[in-house]
């Protein structure tokens, strides 16, 4: 499967009623990713660094 990562957001999002057919940013906006992770802290960082 060419997008697997994709296919798996997806069906994240298919199990939770909140989140059916919305978007990856507006189920960023209403809480679906729990941003302050110690799993997303690598991401952070990078994401920082590429904006300074």
């Amino acid at each position: 499967m060419p997008r697997l990562h994709k296919a798996k957001l997806h069906t994240y999002f298919a199990e939770h009623d909140k989140y059916i057919g919305v978007k990856p940013g507006e189920a960023a906006r209403i809480g679906a990713f729990d941003f302050e992770s110690a799993f997303l802290t690598p991401f952070k960082t990078m994401f920082l660094q590429l904006t300074e």
